[in-house]
C-alpha cells in the first residue's frame, strides 16, 4: 500500500479539569484522498472522499498516583457522509454509528525517568450502527464481548529533544457477536502473539511545537480467525512499513492543546498468506488531503 501523500486537518481540544483529570471534549477532521489498488492484475483507481467526520470524543484520564495512569472510560459519538468513486462505480454512503461508549482501563507503569512500559489494556464496547449506501440499509448491532490486549511498549528519552518508542508487542484474545440485518455470526478472532517493532522520533522545536517527524516499523504476526463453523489460520506479513509523519501541536494555553495538521506518506509491500491461498498484493493510495 503507497499512498503518496496524506493530509489530514484534525482539530482536538483538551480541556484538564483538574491534577487528576483530563478530558478529550471533541474532534473534528475532514480528509479527502485518491487511492489505487493493484491485487496480482486486477488494477482499480478508487477515489474515496469522506466529505466531514465529526466525532464527540470524552476520555477520562485518571492519574492515580506517579507510577500509574489509568484512562477509565471512552464515550464518543460519530456522523460522517462518505462518497466512494471506484472505476465507473459510484454510490453516496452515509454511515451513521449512533454511539459508541467504549470502556477502556489503560495501566501505564514509569519504571524510570529513560523508560516508561505501558503494561495492559482491557476493554469493553458496545455500539450500534446504521449503514445506509445506495438504496441499501442495514442496521447492524456489532457488539464485541471483552477485548483484553497486553500491550508492552518500551518508550526511550534519549535527550530532551528526541524521544524514541523502540518496541511493542502484543498479544490479544477477543470475543466478537455480529447481527446485522437477520444474520446474527459469533465469531471468535484470536491474533495468537503480534510483534511490532516502532521506531517513532519525536523533535521537540520549541514550548509551542511538537513535531513528529518519522516513524518506521516491522510487523510480523499470525492470526487464527473462526467465525461460525469455518476457521483460517492466517499469517499476515508486512515486511516494513516506513511513515513519514509531521504533526504539528500547538499548545495555546495550559488547558488547551491542538493539533492542527497532519501530513504523512507511506510506502509498503504486504503479502498475506490465508489458508492455502497466497497473494502478493501491492496497494496504492495516491494522495490523502
Amino acid at each position: 500500500m503507497r499512498p503518496k501523500t496524506a493530509t489530514q486537518r484534525v482539530v482536538i481540544a483538551v480541556k484538564i479539569q483538574n491534577p487528576q483529570m483530563i478530558t478529550i471534549i471533541s474532534v473534528r477532521r475532514t480528509i479527502h484522498f485518491r487511492e489505487e489498488r493493484s491485487c496480482g492484475h486486477n488494477t482499480a483507481e478508487c477515489t474515496m472522499r469522506p466529505k466531514t467526520a465529526t466525532q464527540r470524543v470524552v476520555i477520562a484520564v485518571k492519574i492515580q498516583n506517579p507510577q500509574m495512569i489509568t484512562i477509565i472510560s471512552v464515550r464518543r459519538t460519530i456522523h460522517f457522509r462518505e462518497e466512494r468513486s471506484c472505476g465507473h462505480n459510484t454510490a453516496e454512503c452515509t454511515m451513521r454509528p449512533k454511539t459508541a461508549t467504549q470502556r477502556v482501563v489503560i495501566a501505564v507503569k514509569i519504571q524510570n525517568p529513560q523508560m516508561i512500559t505501558i503494561i495492559s489494556v482491557r476493554r469493553t464496547i458496545h455500539f450500534r450502527e446504521e449503514r445506509s449506501c445506495g438504496h441499501n440499509t442495514a442496521e447492524c448491532t456489532m457488539r464485541p464481548k471483552t477485548a483484553t490486549q497486553r500491550v508492552v511498549i518500551a518508550v526511550k528519552i534519549q535527550n530532551p529533544q528526541m524521544i524514541t518508542i523502540i518496541s511493542v508487542r502484543r498479544t490479544i484474545h477477543f470475543r466478537e457477536e455480529r447481527s446485522c440485518g437477520h444474520n446474527t455470526a459469533e465469531c471468535t478472532m484470536r491474533p495468537k502473539t503480534a510483534t511490532q517493532r516502532v521506531v517513532i522520533a519525536v523533535k521537540i522545536q520549541n514550548p509551542q511545537m511538537i513535531t513528529i517527524i518519522s516513524v518506521r516499523r516491522t510487523i510480523h504476526f499470525r492470526e487464527e480467525r473462526s467465525c461460525g463453523h469455518n476457521t483460517a489460520e492466517c499469517t499476515m506479513r508486512p515486511k516494513t512499513a516506513t511513515q513519514r509523519v509531521v504533526i504539528a501541536v500547538k499548545i495555546q494555553n495550559p488547558q488547551m492543546i491542538t493539533i492542527i495538521s497532519v501530513r504523512r506518506t507511506i510506502h509498503f509491500r504486504e503479502e498475506r498468506s490465508c489458508g492455502h491461498n497466497t497473494a502478493e498484493c501491492t496497494m496504492r493510495p495516491k494522495t490523502v488531503m
